[in-house]
């Protein structure tokens, strides 16, 4: 038996592609057997110790970022992003004015302050007929004007309403902390080229006369994003000011993120469009304002899913704008907010896109050419609310702003794992091949080593003590009877 195993081991050693392993077995001098054995030995720990270490490092799944720039020509077709423009004003001043029962009511809303609201009398005559009036009524009908609003064109030739858009062009949304905002493009349709061609130009007039209070921002916030997504949910946004002209230089990235981050995601519903984290906080925000008062400030832009109602002026006194309040100060860490609410899972895919701002004071000559235009007999009926600005009062109150593409080239970013199968059997038969000299061959060779070592040891060593046990049960069994 041991002869048997001796002679395959020996032959083996010698038809192996193994490194050293013949030098083990027919090594003319015993030092020589024994030096490379011990050379063998230590290159498998080591090679062994280094699989480990790799696979461990495979099963991480660690990921890195691909930047790839995809240039296209000038001429190529580019989709323009939906663009919100919210008012810092709220609700006018003129609207406010028809209904001075509110006055404290609203200046307390305004201030967050809660002491004020608890001492409003809700059963009296004056406050009980506005308590079933909701929230989010009263913002959309004292919205700023539509005629804010002033122009939309596109490569300074064609007006809004005669492109891709339609006479949909803008719509408008409302949201308790935004209020009401002008949402252009809304359906996403609008395309354009790169450069001076395709360049969105937009008029927004301040309306200062209709601010409640001048003594903060005056203006608009504008944020650019994907149609799917609702302006409420924007992060962050450019601050506009009257009496300047903004040029804002669109970028556009795809990201893809790896399926490991975000399979979550998959089959999520939002009431603000297609889920990100910012979405996913706004619906954590809501569930907790309806779980404590039972209707929300505002309802979500797609609140067919949810069916949440909105909270009258009388519960955003008592209840829901302490709640919310309440919610911004627990959740004031942006960590502690995602781990709370469940949204440390990012978006599979979104479109960013990243803009570059260039603001200039407005040219008198601009100003001038604008209150002639209106002026005019062909635009006097559309613009007769400002006909009595005069140059000073248009540099007060207007803005204009410009979106294009500086090139029609699109970045994606996508995240891949950075250690991936390839990599991990790559470093695996590098370090096997470089030490050991194996490769798959050489694995089939030592599984058919380890065949035929099992086979030798089943018909000399397991199959005779079988049949020795067989034989000695038989003649017990023989003697007993």
């Amino acid at each position: 038996m041991t002869n048997n195993f001796d002679e395959e081991l020996r032959e083996f050693a010698l038809i192996t592609s193994a490194h050293g392993v013949r030098y083990i077995f027919h090594g003319h001098r015993i030092v020589v057997k024994v030096i490379f054995f011990l050379f063998w030995i230590s290159a498998v720990l080591f090679c062994i110790v280094r699989a480990s270490v790799s696979v461990r490092k495979y099963m991480e799944e660690k990921t890195t970022t691909l930047y790839e720039m995809h240039p296209a020509s000038a001429s190529a077709i580019m989709d323009f992003p939906t663009i919100t423009a919210c008012n810092y004003n709220k609700i006018r001043k003129s609207y406010l004015a028809t209904k001075p029962e509110l006055k404290d009511w609203f200046q307390g809303i305004s201030l967050f302050d809660f002491d004020q609201l608890e001492n409003l009398n809700w059963e009296s005559p004056e406050l009980k007929k506005f308590e079933n009036i909701t929230y989010a009524d009263l913002l959309r009908e004292g919205e700023m004007y539509n005629d804010t609003f002033i122009t939309c064109t596109q490569g300074h030739l064609r007006y809004c309403h005669d492109t891709d858009m339609g006479d949909g062009y803008f719509s408008r949304d409302v949201e308790f902390v935004s209020g009401s905002c002008f949402r252009i493009n809304p359906k996403g349709n609008l395309k354009g080229k790169s450069g001076d061609y395709g360049v969105l130009s937009l008029i927004l007039i301040a309306d200062k006369d209709e601010y409640i209070d001048t003594s903060h921002n005056i203006g608009w916030l504008v944020a650019t994003h994907e149609a799917e997504r609702y302006g409420a949910s924007i992060d962050n946004g450019i601050k506009i000011s009257p009496g300047q002209a903004y040029y804002i230089n669109l970028d556009t990235m795809i990201i893809h993120n790896h399926k490991k981050h975000c399979a979550a995601t998959e089959g999520k519903i939002s009431g603000y469009g297609r889920y990100d984290q910012s979405t996913c906080l706004l619906d954590c925000r809501d569930r907790m304002l309806n779980k404590t008062c039972g209707c929300l400030n505002s309802t979500p832009p797609l609140n067919d899913v949810f069916n949440y109602k909105e909270c009258t002026i009388k519960q955003v006194a008592t209840c829901s704008l302490k709640a919310y309040y309440q919610y911004v100060l627990d959740f004031a860490d942006v960590k502690s907010d995602y781990e709370e609410c469940g949204c440390d899972v990012v978006a599979c895919e979104y479109t960013l896109f990243r803009t570059t701002v260039t603001a200039t004071p407005l040219p008198d000559t601009e100003i001038e050419h604008k209150l002639k235009a209106w002026n005019s007999p062909r635009h006097f009926d559309r613009f007769q609310r400002f006909s009595n600005y005069t140059a000073e009062d248009l540099a007060k109150n207007m803005a204009r702003i410009e979106f294009f593409f500086g090139s029609s080239s699109i970045t994606k970013v996508e995240e891949i794992i950075s250690y991936d199968f390839d990599n991990l059997l790559g470093d695996i038969g590098g370090v096997m091949g470089l030490f050991l000299g194996a490769s798959i061959f050489t694995t089939m060779e030592f599984c058919t080593l380890v065949v035929n070592l099992l086979s030798r040891l089943w018909q000399w060593k397991i199959q005779p003590w079988l049949r020795s046990e067989t034989r000695d049960r038989k003649i017990i069994s023989e003697t007993n009877l």
